[in-house]
């Protein structure tokens, strides 16, 4: 797998591959839930999928005199903004669900990397009162 479906693009990572592939699994059987289980997705066969996938990268490595780590490689928004126009694309529900999904963990992992530096002497306990509630919350300092 290559970074924006490039053929000459700088290859994704094994764990960001497979995690692309886990999500087409976890679409493909919630889609078809009603349906006969896919062959390929069932637990013996997708797990020698994966190990095939592992293979390949090893073998990839090897041939170019790698060690079988590399370098994490994260989507870029491109990547990003192509998955969207293809759930436009589609117009259906199941990718405008996915649509927001994409759309959320984006957001998410951006909340995350801000909550990161965050540091523990900024955050306090507090105590909110509403209306007739009261709330114990975590508060951040600016």
């Amino acid at each position: 797998m290559r970074s924006g479906c490039n053929p000459k693009g700088q290859r994704l990572s094994l764990n960001t591959a497979d995690g692309y592939c886990s999500s087409v699994k976890v679409f493909f059987t919630n889609k078809f839930r009603n349906e006969e289980p896919i062959p390929a997705f069932q637990k013996t066969q997708w797990a020698k999928l994966r190990e095939k996938l592992k293979g390949l990268y090893r073998e990839s490595n090897q041939a170019k005199g790698k060690l079988n780590e590399t370098k994490e490689v994260s989507s870029t928004c491109q990547d990003r903004e192509s998955l969207s126009i293809a759930c436009i694309w589609m117009g259906t529900p199941e990718f405008a669900e996915f649509w927001h999904l994409l759309n959320t963990s984006y957001h998410c992992l951006g909340r995350g990397n801000e909550v990161s530096l965050i540091k523990s002497d900024g955050v306090i306990p507090l105590e909110v009162n509403k209306h007739a509630y009261r709330y114990d919350i975590v508060a951040v300092q600016l």
